[in-house]
Formats: structure tokens, C-alpha cells, sequence
């Protein structure tokens, strides 16, 4: 993550996709003014308590880097409500 985000507050964004038999779990931040793409995992098992971990993991390196997430935003999947819940 680049210094432009350092001391901001942010919302992170979380999608998940299957594709050619390969979970994807994508991470992006929105700031006013800014979105950016911020990491992208391959993982195994995408159930809600997997994904769960992944994306306090994100949120940890993203608050060490002085960064504060108050939001998470992401869609209706049912594996993704539930981790954020």
C-alpha cells in the first residue's frame, strides 16, 4: 500500500470469485478520491469463517501501516455476508 493512503480512513472493499477452478479473494480501498486495488489471494476454501481470517488479516496490515477501515463493503454472497458478520 503506497503513502497515499497512510493516515486515511478507509472502507474496504471485498470480492470473491471463482474462476477456471480457482477461488479469488480481491481487496480494494475507497477514501473519498481515492479507490485503489490493493491485494488479491488465491485460497482454498472461500466458507465464511476462512474468509473471515483473510480479511481481519487485511484489515491488520492495513491498520499497521496507520490506515483505519470503518467500513467493509462487498456483495450479497452468502459465504461473505456471514464472515462479516
Amino acid at each position: 500500500v503506497n503513502s497515499i493512503l497512510r493516515n486515511k480512513i478507509v472502507s474496504l472493499i471485498v470480492d470473491v470469485t471463482t474462476s477456471w477452478g480457482k477461488t479469488y479473494c480481491e481487496f480494494a480501498v475507497f477514501s473519498p478520491g481515492i479507490v485503489k486495488h490493493i491485494n488479491l489471494f488465491n485460497i482454498e476454501i472461500a466458507n465464511a469463517d476462512c474468509l473471515k481470517l483473510v480479511i481481519l488479516k487485511q484489515i491488520n496490515e492495513l491498520q499497521n501501516q496507520n490506515i483505519s477501515v470503518v467500513g467493509i463493503c462487498t456483495d450479497n454472497g452468502p459465504n461473505l455476508l456471514a464472515a462479516c458478520n
